[in-house]
């Protein structure tokens, strides 16, 4: 109120608005009653006015000033001077753990991943209090409100013990409950529920990772990498529902074969943005990674071969599929496949028919000869032998 004494004063505790009238003039002015900045220009009630008391009622938004010359009151509408939510979101810490934030020099606290503050307009300090255990990615800033709400996230993340540093994987998007992976190299995987962070303890150096894709969601980025150098590190992963999401599946047939053998190797992807692209790690000595959704792996040595696929799309999107071959030193058919039980049992019919064809024809040809040739004559009756002495 530039040029005059503020006379009469009224506090909305819901917005924490002070309002300021003086019998100097005609108009009221508000403020915020924390940093006492201007809220704009002055309500204005008329110059001829002189301000008596001034009240504010919460339930209309209505500012009553008394008029100290005419007796009577002046209603103004304080809607001009608007408050809007902010909101602080919170992951990583365990369920129910408390933790606090302080905005605009108030303090308030809570056990969920929310703190809610109801401000005005204007450029607040906020932070974020102390968690005994872990280590927030930011600890203190500005939030702006600008004619809505705003929300601030804050990620916690456990203090490691030892030479290695945590890199902190936070989702955005993700309906509660949705699982979610992260692939990171070296490293390995892991995975959770959201909003769960994924976490991982790794030592300085650079880390490729992978975000594996979520059914009906896609994520940006998709993939990238990470640079630890003596601190933690943090990635935000943002999920955008209702795209066409990059899923893969790998099948290798015959999945157990002799060595030397062939099994076919056969990538089945879906969604995604096209073209697609497939690297294939894990294959045994003798096969080499092409980039083909199928082909055919001879290996040179035994052994069991747990092989992945990752499979990439042009928006950057990734999906990896996982299957295993067993290559055994062993002599004679290993094959577990459907198609070849199917070839042996085949072979095994085919050569039964062919021995009872052949039994058939030797016992229908033996029958033809022992008709041709005839009975035998009956075996010939000697004569009686003759009498001694020419008796008759």
């Amino acid at each position: 109120m530039s040029g005059y004494f503020p006379q009469y004063l009224a506090y909305d505790s819901g917005t924490n608005v002070l309002y300021m009238s003086s019998s100097e003039n005609g108009q009221v002015d508000a403020y915020n009653a924390t940093t006492y900045a201007s809220l704009g220009p002055p309500l204005t009630i008329q110059s001829s006015i002189r301000s008596g008391g001034i009240a504010y009622t919460p339930s209309n938004g209505y500012i009553y000033v008394s008029n100290e010359f005419d007796s009577s009151i002046s209603i103004l509408s304080g809607v001009n001077v608007t408050s809007y939510p902010v909101t602080f979101v919170e992951t990583g810490l365990v369920a129910g753990t408390s933790w606090g934030v302080t905005l605009g020099g108030v303090a308030n606290a809570s056990v969920t991943n929310q703190i809610g503050f109801v401000e005005l307009n204007g450029t607040l300090a906020f932070a974020v209090g102390v968690v005994p255990g872990y280590v927030a990615n930011v600890s203190s800033g500005n939030v702006v409100v600008s004619g809505g709400p705003a929300v601030v996230d804050i990620g916690f993340t456990p203090i490691q013990t030892g030479g290695n540093y945590l890199v902190t994987f936070n989702e955005t998007g993700l309906v509660s409950g949705t699982h979610w992976d992260v692939s990171m190299t070296p490293g390995g995987s892991s995975g959770g529920a959201a909003p769960t962070s994924i976490v991982f303890d790794v030592a300085n150096g650079s880390y490729d990772f992978t975000v594996l894709a979520v059914t009906g969601y896609s994520a940006s980025p998709a993939s990238g990498s990470v640079v630890v150098v003596g601190g933690p590190q943090w990635v935000t992963i943002t999920f955008t529902p209702g795209v066409n999401a990059l899923t893969a599946s790998l099948a290798i047939d015959p999945s157990n074969v002799t060595l030397g053998g062939s099994a076919t190797l056969t990538t089945t992807a879906s969604g995604g943005t096209p073209p697609l692209a497939y690297a294939y790690s894990g294959l045994p000595s003798g096969c080499t990674t092409v980039n083909l959704a199928s082909f055919s792996c001879t290996s040179t040595v035994a052994g069991t071969f747990p092989i992945t696929v990752n499979v990439s799309d042009s928006a950057g999107a990734h999906a990896l599929a996982h299957a295993t071959l067993k290559v055994s030193s062993q002599s004679g058919p290993t094959g577990t496949s459907g198609s070849s039980t199917v070839e042996w049992v085949l072979i095994t019919v085919v050569v039964i028919v062919a021995l009872l064809l052949l039994l058939f024809f030797f016992i229908a040809s033996r029958r033809k000869r022992d008709r041709a040739e005839g009975p035998k004559p009956a075996d010939a009756v000697a004569p009686p032998p003759t009498p001694p002495g020419g008796a008759t």
